[in-house]
This record gives structure tokens, C-alpha cells and sequence, in this order.
């Protein structure tokens, strides 16, 4: 890990994940993390999107957070430090694990690490037709912000939440 850093800071999981554990990526981790969440994508695509994320995570531009269950990788998903908010982007659980609560223990963890890094705004997103993604995200406590239009792609929803008073 790069000497910019923190410590990624765990608060108390719910019993339902007992077992189950969060830390930063790392390089060796991409083979595991491109079959268990993002198998779809194309995978020179990925590796390149994955080493990017660990130097910037080395830079202490991002955190890189995976889930982890009997030492399989079952989730992955990123906090990206921006100007005046942070995004967290890229939130995937392997499909056989979802809708079990490491998304949204995920999400809390990330909120956590924006607080942490003196943000009061998060934004996430997800595209149009996710809507359980979207449905979790509202229940979360994130309001729509805005619609993204991306050349060739779903076009997106970019919902926010507050996460402090003063944001």
C-alpha cells in the first residue's frame, strides 16, 4: 500500500455477515476480482481499469475496497476523491451473494471513508434500467441528482446524499 494511505477503519458488521470482511485491493488481487465481479466486462479493459485504480489508491486518490467471504473476493467497489464531493463508483457483489447486505455494508463503508476524508457529499450512479441498484440507493438515503447521458452506453442516474450538516 502507498505511504498516502489511511487505514481503512471497520465499524461493526451486522450478525448476517459474520465471516465476512473489507480491505483495500491490491495488484495480485485482479485475476480474483475480474471472475468473482466484473467477468463481463472485457478483461484487457478491466486489468487496465484495475491497475489504474491501485495507483491511484497508492496515491491516496481512492480507496479500492473489496468483500470478502471465506476468503473469496465477493464484492469490489471504489470511493474516487473529486474536488467537492466523493463518488463511489464501480460497486459490484458476485451475483450468488447478492442481496445480502455486502452492497449496502459496502456503501456505509465507503460513506464512512468520505466522512473520514473531510467530504460532505457522496454521489453514486447507476444506470437506468438497474433498478434494484437504484431501489437500495434511495433506501440508503441518496436522492437523484441527475441523469448522465454516455455515448454508447445505458444512459445513467446520479443520486447524492449528504453526509454531513456543513456539505
Amino acid at each position: 500500500m502507498g505511504k498516502f494511505l489511511e487505514p481503512l477503519v471497520v465499524p461493526s458488521l451486522p450478525k448476517n455477515l459474520t465471516g465476512f470482511s473489507f480491505r483495500p485491493a491490491e495488484i495480485t488481487d485482479a485475476s480474483a476480482v475480474y471472475s468473482a465481479c466484473y467477468a463481463k466486462q472485457n478483461h484487457a479493459q478491466f486489468l487496465q481499469g484495475f491497475r489504474h485504480s491501485i495507483r491511484e489508491q497508492e496515491r491516496g486518490r481512492r480507496r479500492h475496497l473489496l468483500a470478502e467471504g471465506g476468503k473469496r473476493i465477493v464484492g469490489s467497489g471504489k470511493l474516487i476523491r473529486l474536488p467537492r464531493k466523493a463518488e463511489i463508483a464501480d460497486l459490484a457483489v458476485t451475483p450468488i451473494w447478492q442481496r445480502r447486505g455486502i452492497g449496502t455494508a459496502m456503501i456505509h463503508l465507503l460513506i464512512a471513508e468520505a466522512a473520514q476524508w473531510g467530504y460532505g457529499l457522496v454521489e453514486i450512479g447507476a444506470e437506468i434500467s438497474n433498478s434494484g441498484a437504484l431501489s437500495l440507493y434511495r433506501r440508503l438515503g441518496f436522492g437523484e441528482a441527475r441523469e448522465c447521458i454516455r455515448p454508447g452506453k445505458e444512459p445513467a442516474i446520479l443520486l447524492s446524499r449528504r453526509i454531513k450538516e456543513d456539505a
